[in-house]
């Protein structure tokens, strides 16, 4: 057995380490999304920083009424600022296809390079046989560890936090209310008060003239029987 391994071709092995290398980066890429959608189910105390400056932001921006109602757009362009291994979600999304593309390539240059007398040998199937089976593989694992899928949920999962964050004009509204109720209330009790005032003024100034009007008559009549 060892011996038919030593047997295998060099194109053999590179094949095998591609399909290798695509299936640990589609793992990787696959945990990262999925702690990634875990931090976001509770954004308002994600321990993740990319996540608690993208809120971060937003809150700021919204505060100062920089932008509102663009919950989504603000979502779609963070989730598509991701990148895993400097590469994209999206580019992680599609790997297994990158990779069989590249099996391909590698099959066809190994179909040019060696001489005549390999194709159709036993080596050549061989090799080809092994290339059909890393493509399946690395195609398969598409399929089962779907990115973009991780991808959605992270993005309505930030989509709804955004939307329950406040708008301006309701903060204003909810700080201006009680001060506003407050003023109309002080305002009632000056009416009251000045009503009360004018009353005590008007029966004060009855009773003035009633007594300046008793005191006329006094005189006169004193006036006229002396």
């Amino acid at each position: 057995m060892l011996q038919k391994i030593m047997e295998v071709s060099t194109g053999v092995y590179i094949l095998w380490g591609l399909g290798v290398l695509g299936v640990l980066m589609k793992i990787l890429a696959n945990a990262y999304m999925s702690k990634m959608v875990r931090a976001s189910t509770n954004l308002g105390e994600t321990k993740r920083k990319k996540l608690r400056n993208m809120c971060r932001q937003y809150e700021n921006k919204k505060g100062f009424g920089l932008c509102g109602g663009d919950e989504e757009a603000y979502a779609e362009s963070f989730v598509r600022g991701l990148k895993f291994l400097t590469r994209p979600m999206e580019f992680w999304n599609r790997s297994g296809t990158v990779l069989s593309l590249v099996v391909c390539g590698t099959m066809a240059g190994a179909y040019l390079y060696y001489d005549p007398s390999w194709r159709g040998s036993p080596d050549m199937q061989f090799f080809l046989a092994n290339s059909i089976l890393v493509c399946a593989c690395l195609l398969v694992l598409d399929h089962i560890l779907v990115i973009n899928n991780k991808v959605e949920i992270l993005k309505a999962n930030i989509r709804g936090y955004l939307e329950r964050i406040p708008k301006p004009r309701e903060q204003t509204a909810a700080a201006v209310r009680p001060f506003v109720v407050k003023q109309e209330m002080s305002a009632e009790k000056g009416k009251q008060t000045d009503a009360s005032g004018e009353e005590s003024e008007g029966g004060t100034m009855q009773e003035k003239e009633s007594a300046a009007s008793e005191e006329t008559l006094n005189r006169f009549l004193a006036e006229f029987f002396s």
